[in-house]
């Protein structure tokens, strides 16, 4: 069969075309049926001269936004708390967000939830801060608190503690909430400790109180990665607490800091360009 000089033409044209709509199918089918149950780790590794010999090699595993209630399953949760297990932190920090704002949560659920956070052992502690979701109402604060206290996990409110590993030689651990007092989060700062802040709100990373104070790292989440974030035009939608700062909207502070895209699915069960992110870290007293 011979081709007109129009149809060379347009038959590659035609086949880029299909191939593009194909992959766009695709990429849409695994963001529904695929993305939300695929769990990936993101192994990353926090060096400082501040970190003291006694804390090299400690772990800290990282997860934010678990958003109980709306799409997750009881065998969901049973997978990624199962891989946080594996990951045998020696610290666990959660970044807000344990259940879904309009959650029915019954005893059982909220038993569950204190049998899954208690199974994570993390000999050095595990901390929290609370989300907006956490704080809908009154109620929900006590009931998150309630599982909290059942599991052995500290609720940073505006404060700082200090993680050592059998020495006197620690590193700082800030919380902010949805409403910071940063002054208060980060008054025990020094500049001869390695000190970490958490915040759910990434925006929250933004204020100058940080910029002043001797931050080593920050780690933050709440906007999901967007969930579904398009090629080219990226985040899908604005989320409260992550406007100015986000997985799109990367920003020069004066201290590295990771956003996470989150473990759970808000308004809709799928991700895009999102991965489910459990966060590794490794500390090294280099």
């Amino acid at each position: 069969m011979k081709f007109t000089k129009l149809q060379k033409i347009l038959i590659p044209i035609f086949v880029v075309l299909l191939a593009i709509v194909l992959g766009f199918d695709t990429a849409i089918l695994r963001a529904f049926k695929i993305n939300p149950y695929q769990i990936d780790v993101s192994y990353q590794k926090l060096s400082s001269k501040k970190i003291p010999k006694s804390m090299d090699q400690m772990s800290i595993v990282y997860i934010t936004d678990l958003e109980a209630g709306q799409f997750s399953t009881p065998e969901e949760l049973d997978r990624l708390f199962e891989k946080i297990r594996e990951l045998d932190p020696d610290i666990f920090l959660f970044g807000g967000d344990l259940f879904w704002s309009d959650a029915q949560i019954s005893e059982e659920t909220r038993r569950q939830m204190v049998d899954q956070l208690s199974s994570i052992k993390a000999p050095l502690g595990k901390f929290a801060v609370y989300g907006e979701q956490d704080l809908v109402s009154e109620e929900r604060r006590r009931l998150v608190d309630s599982i909290y206290e059942e599991s052995q996990v500290e609720v940073l409110v505006n404060s700082s503690v200090t993680i050592a590993n059998q020495d006197r030689s620690p590193i700082r651990l800030a919380g902010l909430t949805t409403e910071p007092v940063f002054e208060s989060a980060v008054q025990s700062f020094s500049n001869e400790q390695f000190n970490l802040v958490l915040s759910h709100y990434p925006d929250n990373l933004l204020n100058p109180s940080l910029a002043m104070a001797p931050v080593s790292y920050a780690i933050a989440g709440n906007s999901h990665g967007t969930q579904i974030s398009w090629p080219i035009k990226g985040g899908y939608r604005e989320w409260k607490g992550s406007l100015d700062l986000n997985r799109d909207k990367q920003k020069n502070l004066n201290f590295p800091y990771w956003i996470s895209s989150g473990v759970g699915c808000i308004d809709f069960h799928a991700r895009l360009n999102s991965p489910v992110e459990i966060v590794y870290y490794m500390l090294n007293a280099s």
